[in-house]
């Protein structure tokens, strides 16, 4: 199988030089959706990287905007609320496919457990964690730390994976985006309580001792909003602004990865003024000579990932809010700034965005080709 994305690559590679210590010869197994009920003694698997991605053929979409511009500052909304200690104070929302959920804005974010393609049970295991990989204030960690509480969404970080025990037997609370569970209520050890619930064709999974915290994230769950769930093909910018852009006052980060039926959200941010502001002014600084990607881009096959990020800000001509849309390339880890257009992606380019749970969401580009912003992803982490 082709792989496409370069983290897949990289940990398959570190579990081949396992695979003499065990036994890969297995079939393909069904996914198991409760497979964290079961109680079994932890266990590495070899092989755990072939996870089941499929390649699908793309033409091309234009990010078009028709929506109202506009953003939270900060992305995080404050409320009350209850949780396995003091209640918390402030919250923030989490995206996935075209799903929503608002959790404590102190958690970090992680992994959560996938189904292993040739683990040969079908169970679910975590590739990395359990705990946070990213602490809520951007610090990330070397190794997950299971004490902490976390967001984790079914992407691996590791290419070591575990399974039964350590699912079961929690340190903190946590969420789960996406991952391949029943709804219905589980209890752990330690007084842990896990529920899983279903909204649009995807799961909200909460592990935690506090009921109250628990159905006060569950009832948060809705759809999302602030982008596209879905693009059939690859992201591209469809328009520019003759004018250009006076101060910026917010940017929206949509995060895409490829899956069997094209590109699905997989995490979404509200940044503010002066994260666009940085944003916008490393994308125009240099010149054309030093930073032009066009054809390295415009002849590269679609990626695993991109980035559409919208910046608001005000109307040189005007006293109307204008938008303008970006799409980072992560395969040719060029920033697409105006229609079949791309500068090369720089770290001035990247670090402004690629924050909160982008580190353990994205692999990003190859840590060959582009040493200087591999730190911002999965593929520098550690």
């Amino acid at each position: 199988m082709t792989d496409d994305h370069e983290l897949e690559r990289v940990l398959r590679a570190g579990l081949e030089r396992r695979v003499q210590d065990a036994d890969t010869d297995v079939p393909v197994a069904e996914r198991a959706r409760a497979a964290v009920r079961r109680r079994r003694h932890g266990r590495v698997v070899a092989g755990a990287a072939a996870l089941a991605v499929a390649a699908v053929a793309v033409t091309g979409v234009v990010v078009d905007r028709s929506r109202d511009p506009g953003g939270k500052e900060g992305g995080s909304l404050v409320t009350d609320g209850a949780a396995d200690g003091p209640a918390p104070t402030r919250w923030r929302t989490e995206y996935w496919h075209d799903l929503r959920v608002d959790v404590p804005a102190d958690w970090g974010w992680g992994t959560a457990p996938a189904a292993i393609t040739k683990s040969g049970d079908g169970d679910l295991y975590l590739c990395g964690g359990p705990g946070a990989g990213v602490t809520a204030d951007g610090t990330k960690l070397v190794h997950a730390d299971a004490s902490l509480p976390y967001v984790g969404r079914p992407i691996m970080t590791s290419d070591l994976c575990s399974g039964g025990d350590p699912l079961l037997h929690p340190e903190a609370p946590y969420v789960w985006l996406g991952v391949d569970l029943e709804a219905g209520t589980v209890e752990l050890a330690d007084g842990y309580v896990q529920e899983t619930r279903v909204l649009d064709g995807s799961t909200v999974t909460v592990g935690a001792r506090d009921a109250d915290l628990r159905e006060r994230i569950l009832e948060s769950a809705t759809g999302g909003d602030i982008c596209l769930a879905e693009l059939e093909d690859r992201p591209r910018v469809a328009s520019v602004l003759t004018e250009g852009m006076g101060d910026v006052s917010a940017m929206t980060v949509c995060a895409y990865r490829r899956e069997s039926s094209g590109y699905h959200l997989v995490y979404a941010a509200e940044l503010g003024a002066e994260a666009g502001t940085a944003f916008h002014d490393a994308v125009y600084g240099g010149t054309d000579e030093e930073l032009d990607a066009t054809a390295e881009c415009a002849s590269s096959p679609p990626a695993g990932e991109y980035v559409v990020l919208t910046l608001t800000g005000d109307d040189p001509m005007g006293d109307q809010s204008v938008i303008q849309d970006y799409v980072a390339d992560l395969g040719c880890a060029g920033i697409e700034n105006a229609p079949g257009h791309f500068t090369t992606m720089r770290v001035a380019d990247v670090a402004p965005w690629a924050t909160g749970g982008i580190p353990v969401v994205l692999v990003g580009p190859s840590g060959l080709s582009r040493p200087w912003v591999s730190d911002y992803f999965i593929g520098g982490l550690g």
